[in-house]
């Protein structure tokens, strides 16, 4: 089938060099809004993960990697495409071991098969340019879970209004697009990170083509979340954060596998 465009190469393409901006994009999670909303946004919706075995797909440096099995997770395993990023990765579970394993792959590539109880895959499914790209990822997520197993992700908001674009300029980043996005446009991530300024190119496939190609893969329960603000910033600087939380950039997707009826 079809969706909305063929695959576009072998494996999975970025226009976005992560090995030359890696060092840039891991301190860029230190970002207040990283930790009060994107962070207390994906706790929340993962839930408990006590012995849970998780594969941390697009881990990047690990940053995620190294939180999830600090939340007890028994087993975590982290693949991304970047060889640089996984050096990063690598240097900190050396730094302060703590189990972990990284492999440089494309995500859809691994070879985990039905062995996990959670994937994690922050900001991965806004690289396909494409309904053929995004099941490949999907069918890759599938194939890494066990029955009964979830996929928790946040993601690029494909819902955001572009004349919001601009409005997360005081949070250190802003998004630009030329013209109105459509199915496969770029979708840039403009930060200003203490006045080092780097671009990641990600790309716009609207909400129902993700809702109804995970269903296609094997998923159930297919559900997009708004970010939420943690209880602390609620309380003493909501206000601050009003315009974020208005029309988020970013949104959080859940889903489980199905469970085979015999």
């Amino acid at each position: 089938m079809c969706r909305d465009g063929a695959l576009h190469a072998e494996g999975l393409f970025m226009a976005t060099n992560y090995d030359e901006i890696a060092e840039l994009y891991r301190d860029s999670k230190q970002a207040p809004w990283r930790h009060h909303i994107e962070l207390y946004s994906l706790l929340e919706l993962l839930g408990d993960i006590s012995g849970a075995a998780v594969l941390d797909l697009a881990c990047g440096d690990g940053h995620y990697t190294r939180i999830l099995k600090r939340l007890g997770a028994a087993h975590v395993v982290g693949v991304d495409l970047s060889p640089r990023m996984v050096e990063l990765a690598r240097a900190a579970e050396q730094d302060e071991p703590l189990g972990l394993e990284y492999f440089a792959a494309d995500a859809r590539d691994h070879q985990f098969q039905g062995c996990r109880d959670v994937v994690h895959a922050a900001y991965l499914l806004n690289y396909a340019r494409s309904g053929d790209e995004l099941f490949s990822m999907a069918r890759a997520i599938h194939r890494g879970l066990k029955p009964g197993g979830r996929l928790v992700t946040v993601n690029n908001n494909p819902m955001q209004q572009v004349g919001s674009f601009a409005s997360s300029r005081k949070y250190g980043f802003i998004k630009s697009v030329d013209g109105e996005p459509r199915n496969g446009s770029a979708i840039l991530y403009i930060f200003d990170q203490d006045g080092d300024e780097f671009v990641i190119e990600n790309y716009h496939l609207d909400a129902d083509m993700h809702l109804s190609v995970f269903r296609e893969a094997g998923f159930s329960d297919v559900k997009w979340h708004l970010p939420q603000l943690s209880p602390v910033e609620s309380c003493t600087r909501a206000e601050y954060w009003a315009d974020f939380l208005r029309d988020p950039p970013i949104v959080l997707l859940s889903c489980t596998k199905q469970v085979s009826a015999n």
